[in-house]
């Protein structure tokens, strides 16, 4: 494809806009990602976008749009609604879905005259749009035709969770661009049942990518374990598998990911010719990703005073804030345990750990067991989901924020904490010290002395908590969503700028 001033149309899926309508954990990190990357793409005149949702959330993502996204509702397309129309369709494509979605309602004896006088608009202005498209084919009207004649008329998609449609994956010409999350249902299957049963999401994306494929990781960490885990899929090299759960500890689980493959492999679900269909490392752009605008510093006392009053915080007291889903991987226990040693060997009494997030069913179980046997159990305040507007006042009044994950695909909390002004302790793996640099104190999670070293500084040196402060704002400046829709157009343009088609 030659250099041109053609516009570059493109399918996003902007299925989990839907999640946004409501406050609650379905507005999870994902969702930011998906939201703030369409925005950024919307204002690149060079891009034409148009928005697919999967046919039961439409409703939902159309909403989304209209309420939170004013500033575009009206110009935005969405391939499969052709009663949703953007204004700078032409007038009279624009009259004919209107009337196309009259039709719709017609009763079905097609004998009264209103429907036999809407058939007969329809049928005059097909032909009149018909004879325009021929004179000026650069006018054709994707909204005229079937799905799969639809998405055969674009340049690219953009898929920023899923697999791509099986239309676009069927299209050769049309190219393909995945945002790339993380590989934790492949380092952690046994929170993931439909991985070890044979079939999950997870394997199901791996499964649709190729050496075609152009992808936006969102951490070198991530780009990694993707090669490592498409050549891996590819080959069903049960060696190489045992080497990088090793490496995560997460040796207990090999066999049941080996099981995973072994069954789709018998099943010939694996790719018959792995080394030419495993993702290409020239085909991974890192794209970091950011926090919102709404997690600054708040230094407000009123403010502060309600929002404790609302959590029911003690007025008096220091706390230590722990933000994220309360799950497994995010290692909770961990950090509650190591708490209660620190204050009790210590002889604190002036500190909390307020624990904030939603919960899986399995791990509170795991947890309310946990805190029963637990001596001082009422210096854990469990505030439950947390809403967004009030998060930032919580980092910004935290003595630090505590976050030992396991393993993360970015870690967009410990972003948000220091965007808040809140001194950070978290773990040294995987991609956190990417987000961190050296804002934060990085800890071996494996042991519990690290973790209770680290509280010990935070509690008793307040230039520490400064230094760690300051440290965090500047970090945090480096990360923006206008940084991350660059680097997917700088590298749609190229691509095709250059006549990689």
């Amino acid at each position: 494809m030659k250099k041109t001033d053609k516009k570059i149309r493109i399918l996003y899926d902007g299925t989990i806009l839907a999640d946004g309508l409501g406050k609650g954990s379905n507005r999870s990190g994902i969702f930011m990602v998906v939201y703030h990357i369409f925005a950024e793409l919307l204002k690149y005149p060079q891009l034409e976008i148009w928005l697919y949702s999967a046919p039961e959330r439409l409703a939902e993502v159309e909403a989304f749009i209209y309420h939170c996204m004013p500033a575009y509702h009206r110009k935005i397309r969405i391939i499969n609604d052709p009663t949703y129309y953007p204004d700078d369709l032409p007038l009279l494509d624009r009259f004919v879905l209107k009337t196309r979605a009259y039709k719709n309602n017609l009763c079905s004896q097609h004998k009264c005259l209103r429907c036999q006088a809407v058939r007969g608009l329809l049928l005059f202005f097909k032909v009149v749009r018909r004879l325009r498209n021929y004179l000026q084919p650069s006018m054709k009207n994707i909204l005229s035709c079937d799905m799969k004649s639809r998405i055969s008329l674009f340049d690219a998609a953009l898929s920023p969770a899923f697999p791509h449609l099986p239309e676009v994956l069927e299209n050769h010409k049309i190219k393909r661009y995945t945002i790339l999350y993380d590989t934790i249902p492949y380092i952690f299957p046994d929170l993931f049942p439909d991985t070890i049963g044979g079939y999950s999401w997870g394997l199901e994306l791996l499964q649709s990518l190729n050496a075609d494929d152009i992808c936006f990781a969102i951490s070198l960490q991530t780009k990694k374990d993707y090669l490592y885990f498409s050549k891996l899929y590819r080959e069903y090299d049960s060696d190489l598998l045992k080497m990088f759960c090793s490496r995560v500890n997460c040796n207990p689980y090999t066999s049941q990911v080996v099981t995973a493959l072994q069954r789709r492999k018998q099943n010939g679900l694996l790719p018959p010719n792995p080394q030419d269909s495993a993702l290409q490392e020239c085909n991974i752009e890192v794209m970091l990703l950011a926090a919102d605008k709404r997690f600054h510093p708040e230094e407000s006392i009123n403010r502060k005073k309600q929002i404790f009053s609302k959590y029911n915080l003690p007025a008096k007291g220091k706390y230590i804030f722990s933000l994220c889903t309360l799950e497994k991987r995010k290692n909770i226990i961990y950090s509650i345990r190591n708490f209660l040693e620190f204050i009790e060997k210590n002889h604190i009494d002036d500190l909390y750990f307020v624990l904030g997030g939603g919960f899986w069913n399995t791990y509170r179980k795991e947890l309310d067991s946990i805190l029963g046997q637990a001596e001082k159990a009422d210096r854990i305040l469990r505030i439950g989901y947390v809403d967004d507007e009030d998060v930032n006042v919580l980092y910004s009044n935290a003595l630090c924020m505590v976050y030992p994950s396991l393993y993360e695909g970015f870690g967009l909390p410990v972003l948000e904490a220091m965007q808040c002004g809140c001194p950070v302790i978290a773990s040294n793996n995987s991609s956190i010290p990417e987000v961190a640099g050296d804002a934060c104190i990085l800890i071996d999670i494996t042991r519990d002395e690290p973790l209770q070293e680290a509280l010990k500084k935070v509690y008793s040196d307040s230039e520490l908590r400064k230094s760690l402060a300051a440290k965090g704002l500047a970090q945090a400046k480096r990360f923006s969503w206008n940084k991350a829709g660059k680097i997917i157009v700088s590298r749609i343009l190229k691509d095709f700028n250059s006549g990689k088609q």
